[in-house]
């Protein structure tokens, strides 16, 4: 090859051919210290390489990667492993038209809606339907997918989001499917602040309580589905009744107002009074409240890990307390 054609040749492709499948933790090093036009190009052309070694990678080495990366070449990535996980599911779709018709739709609008910043109304049905099909997926297949995004800083998860939804809306909906519940919550609450209309493109069983907060506002509740409204009510129903719980406890543990909660040096029988006391309070509350409540309970230190899952356990009708 003479040196005009050398220098003519395209520098992802120079790239590309330097990475070495065998040796994945040095040619990640060496993606690390390309120039940020050089590695946006390679990831704008070669998306499946980056994908598939930030899914392999150690937490470090995908953090360096991914700290080299614009957000527009993380949406980049993003839009690539949701449309290969989407096609790989419409594949196993031919015995169902409804549901093959439904992904493909989605797969158009990730495609159609880029650079746009909302979703026009008669679409938002179509993304509902297409991330409660892709979260049934993820959870018969019995794996998260974009693991690498708990890597960023919460600030930096949120500014991602913020960026999808400016860029191309359908993106975060379909990570909601795949994700873990701390991506999920990220996303709802990126929804609920900027754009809460379309919170009506997420399936009921997407939402999070965590979240409830945001929920309550009346810019943001008229958009939820009616069964999330009625969780968001009787979750902020309990926990206005919180403190009087937490009186109680602390009552039945003999701590007095300023006394700090050692929940490994309480009296086992007051432990044992706690914990009914806890599960007559929140036996008829929805499932996700009442989980919420007891994590709460948990890092407030006045439950144990182990006093956690017996309690939920007990919730759950699996045990009699």
């Amino acid at each position: 090859m003479n040196a005009a054609s050398q220098h003519s040749r395209d520098p992802a492709e120079e790239v590309y051919e330097k990475v070495n499948f065998l040796m994945l933790k040095s040619s990640a090093d060496y993606l690390v210290q390309l120039e940020s036009s050089v590695l946006e190009d390679f990831v704008l052309k070669y998306s499946g390489v980056l994908i598939f070694l930030l899914n392999v990678l150690d937490p470090d080495r995908s953090l360096k990667l991914l700290s080299r990366l614009t957000n527009a070449s993380v949406l980049s990535l993003l839009e690539e492993e949701l449309r290969m996980l989407a096609i790989r599911e419409v594949a196993h779709l031919g015995d169902d038209p409804e549901k093959l018709i439904t992904l493909t739709g989605y797969l158009d609008l990730v495609d159609r809606l880029a650079g746009h910043e909302t979703i026009p109304d008669q679409e938002k049905g179509v993304i509902q339907d297409a991330v409660r099909i892709l979260a049934d997926m993820s959870t018969e297949g019995g794996k998260k997918r974009f693991l690498y995004l708990e890597y960023f800083s919460a600030d930096k998860l949120q500014e991602i989001f913020r960026f999808n939804l400016e860029k191309n809306p359908p993106v975060n909906f379909g990570l909601m499917a795949f994700s873990s519940e701390q991506v999920r919550e990220t996303i709802l609450e990126i929804l609920a602040r900027h754009k809460p209309d379309l919170l009506t493109c997420v399936p009921p069983t997407l939402f999070s309580i965590r979240n409830y907060k945001l929920f309550l506002d009346p810019r943001v509740f008229d958009y939820l589905p009616e069964s999330v409204q009625g969780i968001v009510r009787e979750f902020d129903s309990l926990q206005h009744g919180k403190q009087d719980l937490i009186t109680s406890i602390r009552l039945k543990l003999h701590l007095s107002a300023d006394q700090s909660v050692d929940n490994e040096s309480f009296d086992p029988e007051a432990r044992n009074q706690v914990l009914n006391l806890i599960y007559t309070r929140l036996r008829l509350e929805p499932r996700e409240s009442r989980d919420f409540f007891l994590r709460q309970l948990n890092s407030e230190g006045y439950l144990r890990q182990q006093d956690l899952d017996l309690l939920r356990s007990a919730l759950d009708g699996q045990i009699d307390l």
